[in-house]
């Protein structure tokens, strides 16, 4: 009982959520990182410096988006919770070795 007060605490959910979250968090990303192929296929980037994704879950739109246009900087503005999710998303990803090309905002 102890055990689910202090992951509450910590985490700011019972553990339960936050498995869900994860695994809401992995179907989105997969389905995301397709859909970011078709959107940088069919979308002209090049006249923007700066993309701002809300709600932008993990990053995987952004990070494709910034794959396919080596010239933007992207910012993923995030929930607390989420926005901890997509540091690591980032960092998992290989991502974060570009540094000044990417924020987290929570």
């Amino acid at each position: 009982m102890y055990q689910q007060y202090a992951f509450n605490r910590v985490f700011g959910m019972d553990s339960f959520s936050y498995k869900e979250a994860a695994n809401f968090d992995k179907a989105m990303s997969n389905f995301t990182t397709q859909i970011a192929v078709a959107v940088t296929a069919v979308y002209d980037f090049s006249t923007f410096r700066t993309v701002v994704d809300v709600g932008g879950g993990n990053g995987s739109l952004l990070a494709g988006i910034l794959r396919a246009n080596p010239s933007l900087r992207g910012i993923v503005f995030e929930q607390p919770p989420v926005a901890a999710r997509a540091k690591e998303h980032v960092r998992d990803n290989g991502l974060a070795e570009q540094g000044g090309r990417w924020r987290l905002l929570p």
